[in-house]
């Protein structure tokens, strides 16, 4: 995933801060968390059946990714180790024509900074090892595959790689501000690739990752307006931390980990109150919680301090007629407690039954009248002759 920092360490362009802005370390969150097949032990590699007649060894048991050593590296330097620091040089080929020209990559072995396939074999390589890969979809460009390249959708594809170093990773605390600034916004930006491909665990472990780095002892704030305090470069780092924890919000918004959302975006608003992005995902969570009153309020802010904002004007009408429908049914539910229904079905009736009498004492009425009149016209026509 690149940066603006890097040399491209993605296998796909990478993702742009717009696409997405939201993503927090939440405690205690039980969400589902992107897990990475394990390549089998060193010590099996030597049982019969692992490599086949063409020298493949076929890495998870499953005939799914396959490894090939086309040159040995350096076997008294071991292996990269997850979390270990990579270069790697590899070009990527589909039916028989190289689609991803050779590139050369930094990123953290093991961390879902780069396409599994790459991600699992690092870790079974020798510094100088040049090895083949055959990938299924799954491991390489799955159901998306790489738009522009030649490389389709569900697409089994050829990697060449070469591990060029390996270097252990230095404690996150341990690293200069500006280090950590260029490894998290890397991380963040593999998180917006991974989004892009609506591979969202994985996005969320790269958020998770890229907030360990953009945090500081420095960061942890009373009030909003001591971050104007901070030096620059502080205030850069809790810059890039708000951003990544504004794009895990929207992760756990997608698998339905409401709370861990609140609990994410409740730092961004700690530091940012008016955070357009924020306060809306905030309100989207608050709605899919059906607290439908607190999501209204949420809207209505962001349209007081965003006027220009047309998708909060369409959300706050229809939360206006869920809220309406909802308060009506709510009356009527209480009414049927107290047993005003009753009552007014009883009134209905009174109120019926009267008008049906008043209505035969009106008629008996008329006629009665009717008669009278009757006999007087008589009376005077008799007098006058």
């Amino acid at each position: 995933m690149a940066t603006s920092e890097d040399a491209p360490v993605q296998l796909e362009p990478s993702v742009s801060d717009s696409v997405i802005q939201d993503e927090s370390k939440s405690q205690g969150e039980a969400v589902p968390v992107a897990e990475k097949p394990k390549p089998q032990e060193d010590d099996d590699y030597d049982h019969a059946g692992e490599y086949d007649s063409q020298g493949y060894l076929d890495v998870l048991g499953s005939g799914r990714l396959r490894k090939k050593t086309l040159k040995e590296g350096d076997i008294s330097a071991g292996k990269p180790r997850q979390g270990d620091t990579v270069r790697m040089k590899y070009t990527v080929s589909f039916d028989g024509a190289i689609r991803v020209k050779e590139t050369e990559i930094e990123f953290q072995a093991s961390e879902s900074e780069v396409i599994q396939a790459m991600d699992l074999v690092c870790c079974l390589m020798h510094p100088g090892e040049i090895t083949e890969v055959i990938a299924d979809p799954e491991f390489a460009y799955g159901q998306i595959g790489l738009p522009g390249s030649g490389i389709p959708p569900k697409a089994a594809v050829i990697f060449q790689m070469e591990l060029l170093s390996m270097e252990m990773s230095a404690s996150i605390q341990g690293l200069e501000l500006n280090e950590r600034l260029r490894i998290g916004r890397r991380k963040k930006d593999c998180g917006n690739y991974w989004f892009a491909r609506q591979e969202v665990p994985f996005a969320m472990q790269c958020y998770r990752k890229a907030i360990e780095y953009f945090d500081d002892e420095a960061l942890t704030l009373d009030v909003p307006i001591d971050r104007f305090s901070l030096p620059e470069e502080f205030q850069v780092l809790l810059g890039e931390r708000l951003k990544a924890l504004n794009n895990l919000a929207l992760c756990q918004i997608k698998i339905d980990a409401l709370d861990s959302a609140l609990m994410s975006l409740s730092y961004v608003l700690k530091v940012e109150p008016n955070n357009e992005k924020a306060l809306y995902r905030k309100g989207k969570a608050l709605q899919s919680k059906n607290r439908i009153d607190e999501a209204l309020g949420i809207y209505k802010r962001i349209q007081m301090l965003y006027p220009n904002n047309t998708q909060v004007k369409a959300d706050i009408l229809k939360l206006s007629s869920v809220q309406k429908k909802n308060k009506e049914k709510e009356t009527r539910l209480s009414r049927k407690m107290l047993g005003l229904d009753k009552v007014e079905a009883e009134k209905s009736s009174n109120v019926k039954a009267y008008l049906k009498v008043m209505a035969k004492n009106i008629g008996f009425a008329a006629c009665s009248l009717g008669v009278v009149l009757a006999a007087v016209a008589v009376s005077q026509k008799w007098n006058s002759s």
